[in-house]
């Protein structure tokens, strides 16, 4: 085929990946995204042109891997000239509750360019692997020998504090965290120096929101990706809220923002596990 015969020869024919649109919300989207591309006769890489984004988020965009915000999944909609489906679908998406809810959030954890986080328990990329075993027994007592392939996946996710693409990160721990010993005393104790050696690393900011200042009941993070998007993560004990949506973002920010102005400085925040530190060596 040529294109002298009205037609594309093959190296220029529009890719098809292989979804199966019945297989959830994320694959029907990314079926219809990439049908209406077909039809218009582009590739991946010039509808990516069309979008301002890349050909890859296009093509996990198709295969249902990585949805689209609902920014980006109106402006799809408008380009492709699709009815208004795409953007309800991603609000759909990311509005959904179940049990793998965070998983959009970890996703972007291991790209993100800067993450701010807030926890009233030590977060899981600080955790020891004694500490989060506690913590996930405490969650789910019945749970069995499964738990070392999830410890597994934690340890492993906390290698992006120290891989040459490391984000920034700052994370705000309520006193509680680390006042409450988790786990042996001897546990707790490594888990609070293994704060103390973290904090050591140029990227990595621990600061503890004291008792005095008024705190949030979970978890909230805020991360920025190399492009500029931004999300946001609330989890609480069996709930989560995964978003991209502008406002809910801004809204979140200042959320942490209020937390964050009322932490110690880091240097105080050191100071404080350094004591507690001592008080749990002291009552064993």
């Amino acid at each position: 085929m040529t294109v002298r015969d009205g037609m594309w020869s093959v190296w220029h024919m529009p890719g098809r990946a292989d979804v199966d649109p019945s297989e959830g919300p994320e694959q029907y989207l990314g079926y219809l995204v990439q049908e209406a591309r077909i039809r218009n006769g582009w590739s991946q890489e010039e509808l990516a042109a069309k979008l301002f984004v890349s050909r890859t988020r296009v093509s996990k965009i198709e295969t249902g891997t990585e949805p689209p915000n609902r920014d980006l999944a109106r402006r799809t909609e408008t380009t492709l000239g699709l009815g208004p489906v795409v953007e309800p679908l991603a609000k759909m998406i990311q509005e959904k509750v179940v049990r793998d809810y965070a998983e959009a959030a970890i996703r972007r954890q291991a790209g993100a360019q800067n993450i701010h986080q807030f926890h009233t328990m030590i977060p899981g990329l600080l955790q020891t692997r004694a500490y989060a075993r506690a913590v996930m027994r405490a969650a789910d007592p019945s749970i069995g020998e499964e738990i070392e392939g999830y410890l597994d996946l934690r340890m492993e996710r906390q290698e992006v504090l120290r891989d040459a693409f490391a984000p920034w990160y700052v994370a705000v721990i309520d006193e509680g965290a680390v006042r409450r010993a988790v786990g042996t005393q001897a546990e707790a104790v490594d888990q609070l120096e293994h704060l103390l050696d973290v904090s050591e690393l140029p990227n990595v900011r621990v600061q503890v929101l004291p008792f005095a200042a008024p705190t949030q009941p979970g978890s909230l993070m805020l991360m920025t990706m190399p492009n500029g998007d931004r999300c946001a993560y609330n989890e609480g004990i069996a709930t989560g809220l995964f978003t991209e949506e502008p406002n809910e973002v801004a809204r979140f920010q200042r959320v942490y923002d209020h937390l964050h102005g009322e932490a110690l400085s880091p240097r105080a925040s050191l100071d404080l596990i350094r004591e507690a530190i001592q008080r749990t060596e002291v009552s064993k």
